[in-house]
């Protein structure tokens, strides 16, 4: 992946971690108690000023409920590489 399509995943990344906590409306800090996870970092990831790990998003699928799979990290990576017109899958 470029730097570019990098950012832009964390990006929309972060843009879908933000609204899969607000339909829960929980806030940055109790999200934070839900997981091993500050509330500051959490709103960097958000704001995709944070490059993550899957123990990351396995941390933050806990503090959200919800299963991992509800990030649709794949379709993302798919999207931008519509976007930007590369081929990452082989």
């Amino acid at each position: 992946m470029t730097k570019k399509e990098t950012e832009i995943l964390k990006k929309k990344f972060g843009e879908n971690l933000q609204k899969l906590r607000e339909s829960k409306k929980l806030s940055l800090l109790k999200m934070s108690y839900n997981c091993s996870i500050d509330e500051s970092k959490i709103s960097k990831i958000e704001h995709g000023q944070f490059n993550i790990s899957l123990s990351t998003v396995m941390e933050l699928a806990k503090g959200l409920d919800v299963p991992p799979k509800s990030f649709s990290i794949l379709s993302l990576i798919l999207e931008i590489n519509h976007f930007t017109n590369t081929v990452v899958l082989r």
